[in-house]
């Protein structure tokens, strides 16, 4: 995009060029309030999300404590099955820990008036994806050609 202004500043810069249109006016539209409406929802949601996950993490912190391999007290089933369990905990907290930093980019990117846009192509993405995932920093197009490299 050209503009690195939040959607609000543009709109006040477009209107005080019009000599016509009070910037009042605009800001005060409906339009302009269901996309504030829009973007503080995602911020609350983003933020709703960002707790659940860290509660989450504190909670199964003991899941992941390393696993006791004294033969005498656990047999080698129950050892094993600890370990699985344990290796489960770890790619849990892993998936936790990449959720949050897409979290607190988009955030970012929310305080910055880049939300709903794509990193990758600058391109909007569509309202009903970030509906569906606050966090989502492409758009549909560019995040199937980024998982079909991988």
């Amino acid at each position: 995009m050209l503009f690195t202004t939040s959607f609000s500043e543009f709109a006040q810069l477009l209107f005080f060029l019009t000599a016509d249109v009070a910037p009042c006016d605009f800001l005060d539209s409906p339009a302009v309030n269901v996309a504030s409406e829009f973007y503080q929802r995602q911020h609350a949601r983003l933020l709703q999300q960002r707790t659940e996950l860290q509660q989450t993490s504190q909670v199964t912190k003991e899941s992941s404590e390393a696993v006791t391999l004294d033969q005498s007290r656990v047999g080698r089933l129950s050892r094993m099955d600890a370990m699985q369990q344990q290796a489960m905990s770890h790619a849990r907290e892993r998936r936790r820990a990449q959720a949050l930093v897409a979290i607190d980019a988009a955030l970012n990117r929310l305080d910055n008036g880049a939300y709903g846009e794509c990193t990758e192509c600058g391109e909007d993405i569509a309202r009903t994806r970030l509906e569906f995932n606050p966090a989502v920093a492409m758009c549909l197009e560019c995040a199937e050609a980024a998982e079909s490299l991988n």
